[in-house]
């Protein structure tokens, strides 16, 4: 999971398929995992894994809330892969959020992202794993 271009391509076809939007999600977490499966490269976030869990508020005929679990890696991949369709204006047909790129795709920092404090922390055994 740790190759860069494989993660990319597994991001372009999360995007492709409708699996993950593009654009700025609208809310960011990060905690521990929740050990659902994350949405870029389908391996589960386990709870002794960092998670980033975004966000999308979703308009419409079926307004809601769009909720995506990933991998700090995969989070990165989707966040360059969505940029790069979005500044080559090909954007995935589940992208409902017409925003400007990432702050950190831009040179500045993503800044936006929350710890949850709705789980509890991994549990370590006496040797601290």
């Amino acid at each position: 999971m740790n190759d860069e271009c494989i993660l990319r391509e597994k991001a372009q076809e999360a995007i492709r398929s409708g699996k993950l939007p593009t654009g700025r999600p609208d809310r960011t977490f990060g905690g521990p995992g929740s050990g659902i499966a994350c949405a870029v490269c389908g391996e589960r976030v386990m709870r002794e894994q960092v998670e980033l869990e975004i966000e999308f508020n979703r308009h419409g005929t079926t307004p809601g809330l769009d909720t995506y679990h990933l991998h700090p890696l995969c989070f990165a991949a989707w966040e360059f892969e969505s940029h790069n369709l979005l500044t080559r204006g090909a954007t995935s047909s589940s992208d409902q959020h017409d925003q400007p790129p990432p702050a950190s795709m831009v040179g500045g920092r993503t800044g936006g992202v929350k710890l949850r404090r709705d789980r509890e922390p991994p549990l370590l055994d006496a040797t601290g794993q």
